[in-house]
């Protein structure tokens, strides 16, 4: 911005080599009636403008607000282009006011709501030796003062454009009071019911000029009877007015000026900023002729130098105070502090910028039990400082202007505000954008810039440098055909044509757009695979590969990486060619292995058979294939003549397998004819496949003709066996007693029989 600054001075004509000393008014103000943005003019209501001045356009109203008769009368719906300013350079005088500009216009300005021109001298070096201050607003123009040198400024006298801002508002003096308290927004100045709003940046019709409703920034009036004017607002909020708290025999005044609205959301937009003068407060609700005017808005100071140096300075754009109390009347609100924009390299000595709000009016209630309501205060302005460089000796003072005061009455609100608020603090910016557009202006010509590159799939952003309305040949593809930046998608290499036209002009221009293909990707489908194993997968179609993540995986850039998953996972497969990406995603499911459950090792006596048993998978292959009924079921038989050990291979439905084994050894058994019957029964088991008390067996000793029976508690038979070595593991039947009667042969050769319960618990 700083070679910006210095180009523009090339084209203007210095009007000092050393430093001059200033005082007084040093700007020139010109209304503007018409703005032609397409060629970069505009017309002035006054000649003396020539080519080289440089100038400040700014537009001081157009915001829109809600009317609607309710307590969000006044809200500032949109800002529109007030606030709008930019510097710039007069490139060319056409006529005495038609004048022609060297920078293209930054802002948009609409000339019915108090656009003005500026013109400010380019000093090399600068002394303030007087007070220095600006043209006080007219409604039209002035309010802004521009002090701006090349090299120095120094400040040695006062500069203070307090209360030169939005102007404070004439009361009206009203009949006695109605008896009933009015509480309408707004109303107009015949009514004698409501006291005029304040200033700013929203500009009402008559038939909305009074009430206690806010003006956008502008404090309300203050509502019939004798209640006090709102604060006016800039970056801080107006204070609401105060109340008159009637005795028995007076009249109500509970309905006071609103507050103006703070602009705050305004400010420090980092695109195109916006600048306001401070808001007038609302004028108290008079019968008596003795409401103040209420406070004006502190004006707006430009302050440009590469070193400013002072001592002890302050710069001033406060709001202005209603000082003098009014008798038995409504105070009137106080004025909104302005803005100060100070752009500089360095600060030498201390300086104060205040943009305080000023101070709403006091009312005398001349000794009586009476309390008429004070004006409220106004909100405080917007102090900025934009430095190349770290500045700690500029002190702002932000303060909003604080509430009138009851006093000289008999009643409990004396010494009080009677509810009038203080307005609220303003605000401070480091570096501060200012608004200067570095672009030249040259006759609309439209650009759509260098042909882009997208793969198949993608898009590319196009973008038209100038222009308003739109129009896009061929729409194939586009995101929007009528619209500066559209997205273009389109499936094959397209060339999109652009008329685009500014307020009078149209240019085209064209932009390729080439579209190259994806990968032909191929890859290793969805699929599964056993824990513990590895799997291979592959991919094809693409120049380069990248894998993820990089979990189990041998390499994340082959195309035939082995991976090998403990749980579930999904790979990504990035195949590019050409710069253009296909990605994929393979799922594999992670199975596992079966849980196989074998009895424990075991001795049997010699040529003595027993059943083996495993569970826990749906098929099974049994080696070595010796002396056993069946190599593929989970319980068969086997006939023992030596030790041996029997291996199981167990397969679930996925193919998945585990393995496991059981040892069998054998003993020389003898059974002498002497030897005793011995039948062991335990009364409970537990089939929960742990490999613990999981079937209801016996321990028979020296028995012949052995047969058992097990019935369920209704006497049903549910099982049955001969074989002495029978396991009963439950059959899937509930917990419960269940009852056995078995019947043998003792060693003895005499029947015997024996009955119990036994209990299944799972």
């Amino acid at each position: 911005m700083q070679r910006i600054l210095f180009f523009l001075f090339c084209i203007s004509i210095l009007q000092v080599s050393r430093a001059q000393n200033v005082c007084g008014v040093i700007n020139t103000y010109y209304s503007v009636s018409t703005i032609d943005t397409c060629n970069n003019k505009l017309t002035v209501s006054a000649k003396g403008l020539v080519k080289g001045d440089r100038v400040v356009i700014m537009q001081m109203n157009g915001a829109t607000a809600n009317l609607t008769n309710t307590n969000t009368f006044g809200s500032i719906s949109s800002v529109n282009g007030a606030g709008n300013y930019e510097f710039n350079v007069v490139s060319d005088v056409v006529t005495d006011t038609l004048i022609t500009f060297s920078l293209k216009f930054l802002n948009n300005y609409d000339p019915t709501q108090a656009v003005q021109v500026i013109q400010f001298p380019a000093f090399r070096s600068v002394n303030t030796t007087c007070l220095l201050t600006c043209k006080p607003w007219n409604g039209k123009t002035g309010g802004v003062l521009v002090l701006y040198a090349t090299d120095t400024i120094r400040v040695l006298s006062k500069i203070d454009v307090s209360g030169k801002g939005f102007r404070g508002s004439n009361p009206i003096n009203a009949g006695n009071c109605q008896g009933v308290p009015y509480t309408s927004y707004f109303t107009t100045t015949t009514s004698n019911l409501a006291a005029r709003k304040g200033e700013g940046i929203v500009s009402f019709s008559s038939a909305y000029e009074c009430g206690r409703g806010k003006a956008g920034n502008g404090g309300g009036g203050g509502n019939e009877h004798n209640s006090g004017g709102g604060g006016g607002a800039n970056y801080g909020t107006g204070g609401d007015g105060g109340e008159r708290v009637k005795n028995l025999l007076s009249c109500p005044g509970n309905f006071p000026g609103i507050g103006g609205e703070s602009l705050s959301p305004y400010y420090n937009n980092l695109l195109k900023n916006k600048i306001f003068m401070g808001a007038s407060g609302g004028c108290g609700h008079e019968n008596n002729n003795y409401s103040g005017i209420s406070g004006s808005g502190g004006g707006i100071a430009f302050i440009v130098g590469r070193i400013i140096k002072c001592v002890n300075d302050t710069i001033f754009a406060n709001g202005e105070s209603v000082t003098a109390a009014c008798l038995e009347d409504g105070g009137s609100g106080g004025g909104a502090g302005g803005t100060i924009i100070m752009k500089t390299d360095s600060v030498y000595g201390k300086i104060m910028l205040s943009v305080k709000g000023g101070n709403g009016q006091s009312v005398d209630n001349s000794g009586k039990n009476e309390c008429y309501g004070p004006g409220g205060g106004g909100g405080g302005g917007v102090a900025t400082i934009s430095s190349k460089f770290k500045v700690t000796n500029v002190l702002f003072d932000t303060l909003g202007g604080k509430a009138g005061l009851v006093f000289n009455s008999t009643g409990p609100c004396n010494n009080t505000s009677s509810n009038a608020a203080n307005g609220v603090v303003g605000h401070t910016f480091r570096n501060y954008i200012y608004n200067e557009n570095p672009v030249i202006f040259r006759t609309f010509q439209v650009s759509l810039g260098a042909d882009q590159t997208i793969c198949k799939g993608d898009s590319a952003q196009l973008n038209a440098n100038m222009g308003q309305v739109f129009e896009w040949t061929p729409s194939t593809g586009l995101s929007n055909d009528k619209i500066r930046n559209p997205k273009a998608s389109p499936d094959t290499t397209t060339t999109y044509i652009l008329k685009a036209f500014d307020l009078c002009n149209y240019s085209y221009d064209t932009v390729t757009v080439n579209v190259l293909p994806l990968p032909a990707l191929v890859h290793t489908r969805d699929t599964s695979i056993c824990y513990g194993d590895t799997l291979q997968l592959f991919a094809s179609g693409g120049t380069t590969y990248a894998w993820s993540p990089p979990v189990a995986i041998s390499s994340l850039t082959a195309d035939n990486p082995k991976v090998w998953p403990s749980t579930d996972a999904k790979y990504v497969i990035k195949a590019t060619t050409n710069g253009c990406v296909k990605i994929d995603t393979i799922h594999i499911t992670v199975v596992q292995q079966p849980n196989l459950k074998i009895g424990k090792d075991t001795t049997v006596c010699i040529d003595d058979s027993m059943q083996l048993h495993v569970t826990g998978a749906t098929r099974y292959v049994w080696s070595p294939n010796v002396n056993i009924s069946d190599t593929t079921i989970a319980d068969p038989r086997i006939k023992v003549t030596k030790d041996i050990t029997y291996f199981v291979t167990g397969y679930n439905a996925n193919g998945c397998f585990a393995s496991t084994k059981i040892n069998v050894s054998v003993r020389q058994c003898i059974f002498p004819d002497t030897l005793f019957t011995e039948i062991t029964i335990p009364n409970v088991f537990t089939p929960n496949n742990d490999g613990e008390n999981d079937n209801f067996e016996l321990f028979v000793k020296n028995v012949t003709n052995f047969s058992i029976v097990i019935y369920n508690r209704w006497g049903e038979m549910i099982f049955s066996s001969n074989d002495m070595h029978f396991k009963w593991s439950g059959d899937n039947l509930p917990d419960g007693v269940y009852y056995f009667k078995i019947n043998y042969t003792d060693s003895k050769k005499k029947a015997q029989q024996n009955r119990g319960p036994v209990t299944l618990i799972r």
